[in-house]
């Protein structure tokens, strides 16, 4: 009977965790572009999973940005793109659209 309590718990308690979601200001209607790329320098300890969570991206985003760059070790000193510049899909802008492309 304890265990289906605490499962029920920890089942509560990971369903009621809040999700961030970063908000932008849509461009005008002939305009398709929405954020801006960033820059930023490698520590000595960063790695893309650390930077990922930095700046709430993905990790599978920094490798495309950053090709030439080992995801593991980029190395201090090393510039890294930041992918937080979005190309908005072709469609009404009314409600809540998912750009399922931009996964």
């Amino acid at each position: 009977m304890k265990s289906h309590i605490l499962l029920n718990l920890v089942i509560c308690l990971f369903f009621s965790s809040t999700a961030n979601a970063e908000q932008y200001r849509l461009p005008n209607k002939d305009e398709s572009l929405i954020g801006q790329m960033s820059l930023i320098t490698a520590q000595d300890e960063d790695t893309f999973l650390k930077i990922a969570r930095r700046f709430d991206i993905g990790f599978q985003e920094l490798v495309i940005a950053n090709p030439n760059v080992d995801p593991w070790l980029p190395g201090e000193g090393t510039q890294i793109v930041i992918p937080t510049r979005f190309i908005l899909p072709s469609s009404k802008r009314h409600g809540l659209v998912l750009n399922l492309a931009e996964m």
